[in-house]
């Protein structure tokens, strides 16, 4: 994906949020307001709101005279947006089984399609960023706002804590889990739908096993890859 600066009044949450997301950016990671500055071709201020913005969402960390950085997540955090994000989606699946139609069913169909269609052409950093997308539908689907921001941050922080670490080799669990996610959503039973639910991140969770050694670009090298001319 590309952002236009041309476009966007200020698309430096947008690009920091999606390289953190596509593990492009990883935790650790230092922003530099000067540096962000020049590759956005923006004032610092807009740099610095922005900043203040992804911080107020806890994507990142803003050290008194050392400028932001993207967190590194303790354990306890770790756990901490795993079961919050147990919680809210467990109170989306209750509102969205009530509400399900043949309509929400073929447009859950219609993202999974994309999911495999990413998979097939090996397109990891897209599977990665439908991955998350999934759940949000879910959310938007189910009519919960304020559910689908939270949910929307705790994805953001689940991505930061999975860049972060070494994965199971061969984890794809979202081509097997969400077409059975959808099968239990079609049975309208709750308990079915739940129970899946759980299985599903809990699998995430325990994919995970050790820190990474970071190997990141430049931030100047990977935010060239999102922005357009």
């Amino acid at each position: 994906m590309k952002f236009s600066l041309s476009k966007h009044e200020n698309p430096v949450s947008e690009v920091l949020r999606l390289a953190i997301r596509q593990k492009k950016l990883l935790p650790g990671s230092r922003l530099k307001e000067a540096e962000l500055a020049t590759a956005f071709n923006l004032s610092r201020t807009k740099i610095r709101e922005a900043l203040l913005q992804l911080a107020q969402q806890g994507l990142v960390h803003i050290e008194p005279n050392k400028g932001a950085v993207i967190p590194v997540f303790s354990e306890f955090e770790i756990q901490d947006v795993f079961w919050s994000r147990q919680v809210v989606e467990r109170a989306i699946a209750e509102r969205l089984v009530n509400t399900f139609t043949v309509e929400i069913a073929e447009k859950i169909q219609q993202h999974i399609m994309l999911e495999r269609e990413a998979y097939d052409k090996g397109d990891r950093l897209e599977l990665l960023q439908l991955s998350g997308d999934f759940h949000i539908l879910l959310a938007e689907l189910a009519n919960v706002p304020l559910l689908k921001s939270f949910l929307r941050q705790l994805i953001d922080k689940n991505s930061l804590i999975l860049s972060h670490y070494e994965i199971m080799e061969g984890i794809n669990c979202s081509i097997v889990d969400h077409p059975k996610i959808l099968a239990a959503f079609k049975t309208r039973q709750l308990e079915q739908v739940l129970a899946i639910t759980d299985e599903h991140l809990s699998f995430i969770k325990d994919s995970i096993y050790e820190p990474l050694r970071s190997n990141q670009q430049g931030i100047a090298d990977v935010l060239s890859q999102y922005l357009n001319p």
